[in-house]
């Protein structure tokens, strides 16, 4: 299990979606999404939640916790299974956590 496990599990009983559960703490919503279902299995009550779509004021601007989806090969994603594992996160969480530190600071400039 996530290392955020009873985090959530305490949030979403706080009834607070789980978007801003992520967003609070620096984790991508599936494994939010995938902790959740966990507990439910697992006998929490934690009621359903109402399906929104977050907006924005450009028509164009997507969403920081949009998913998007990106295709490696088997090799790479075994790697960041194990990864994942040993740090106690998901595959997901895993790899935008990598994405994140390679990419800022040499493609993304933060002036």
């Amino acid at each position: 299990m996530s290392k955020h496990y009873a985090s959530i599990v305490k949030l979403a009983k706080a009834r607070v979606r789980p978007v801003q559960i992520a967003q609070q703490l620096g984790i991508h919503p599936n494994g939010v999404y995938e902790a959740i279902r966990k507990a439910r299995a697992h006998g929490e009550k934690i009621e359903t939640f109402a399906r929104t779509r977050e907006t924005s004021n450009s028509t164009d601007a997507v969403s920081p916790v949009t998913p998007r989806n990106i295709l490696i090969p088997m090799r790479l994603h075994s790697l960041l299974e194990q990864g994942a594992a040993e740090h106690g996160m998901t595959t997901s969480e895993y790899g935008q956590r990598l994405l994140e530190k390679a990419l800022l600071g040499t493609v993304v400039r933060h002036d």
